[in-house]
């Protein structure tokens, strides 16, 4: 939703700092994020934010294969 804001911010003063965009990626969001720049173009073109977010979405998907090919290190990884 913070991408929809933030591109109708174009007409305004504010917008989303890219910083929090990338957080909410780390987060999870990352999904989200690939159907905002593909339904409303956000971002999709900026290289240095492009490059960040690829790198995000390589991060998840490398926790996620590794936590399907050894769930028990990415399990004692995570701090109790």
């Amino acid at each position: 939703m913070s991408c929809a804001r933030d591109k109708l911010a174009i007409r305004r003063t504010w917008r989303v700092p890219e910083s929090s965009l990338h957080l909410a990626e780390l987060c999870g969001g990352w999904l989200g994020a690939y159907v905002a720049q593909q339904t409303m173009r956000h971002k999709a073109v900026k290289q240095p934010y492009q490059a960040i977010y690829w790198l995000i979405v390589l991060l998840h998907v490398a926790v996620a294969a590794l936590w399907l090919l050894v769930p028990g290190l990415v399990l004692d990884l995570i701090p109790s």
